[in-house]
């Protein structure tokens, strides 16, 4: 039950593990942005699609101002356009 733990998961690349961790995070530590996004990166890589969009929106949602007036999903900022070409492409 410790962000040190889920880290390290995160780190080795084992997503099943580190989302299993950042889970059990108190809430407060779960709102916290890196670590939401870290989780819908876990959720993604572990195929788990839907906990992905759910929580992607969540964090969307939630930090609107930002993504419309600071990021560009073309912009070399954003680490994430493999992931998000993987949600897009998903098989249902």
């Amino acid at each position: 039950m410790s962000e040190m733990l889920a880290n390290q998961y995160f780190i080795s690349e084992r997503y099943f593990e580190a989302f299993k961790e950042y889970s059990r995070l108190p809430q407060e530590k779960k709102n916290n942005f890196l670590i939401k996004e870290k989780m819908i990166i876990c959720a993604t890589l572990d195929e788990n699609f839907q906990r992905a969009l759910i929580m992607l929106k969540e964090l969307v949602l939630d930090n609107f101002n930002f993504y419309k007036n600071e990021l560009k999903i073309t912009s070399e900022e954003c680490p994430c356009k493999e992931i998000v070409d993987k949600l897009e492409n998903q098989q249902e």
